[in-house]
């Protein structure tokens, strides 16, 4: 009874722990992933030097920006580095926590349809809006 009641508390502490060290990790490398190879990437907000470095290894095209937040110095990093690496940028702010209706969906996947490619879908973690994204772009 007693190794039970131990595996369970080592479980309740080291499952949670594995989590979040996952978590974390995807954060600090940028969360970025290959969706479509040489088509379509998704991301966390990425600094310049990643738009350098995704600009030369992937050869991105166009980045949708789909953060809502208001725009500061991230953006303008973001901005400047785009222009400079010859990388369109579009912004199309989806909410984080509002639902999309299918009108939006149906703009961006227009909008994503049309982009230049390779594209990077990117908001600030990368992970809910980018996923969303990345299925509709799937989808259609």
């Amino acid at each position: 009874m007693l190794s039970v009641l131990r595996l369970l508390l080592l479980s309740l502490v080291l499952v949670p722990t594995i989590v979040a060290a996952h978590m974390g990790v995807q954060q600090f490398t940028g969360n970025f992933h290959e969706v479509i190879p040489g088509e379509l990437y998704r991301s966390a907000q990425p600094g310049g030097r990643d738009i350098e470095a995704y600009a030369a290894r992937f050869g991105i095209r166009t980045i949708i920006n789909l953060r809502d937040e208001k725009r500061g110095a991230w953006y303008r990093e973001e901005a400047d580095a785009a222009r400079a690496a010859g990388i369109a940028l579009i912004d199309f702010p989806i909410s984080s926590d509002a639902k999309l209706d299918v009108g939006q969906a149906q703009a961006l996947a227009e909008i994503m349809k049309r982009a230049r490619k390779p594209l990077l879908i990117h908001c600030e973690h990368g992970a809910n809006r980018t996923g969303l994204a990345a299925a509709i772009y799937v989808v259609e």
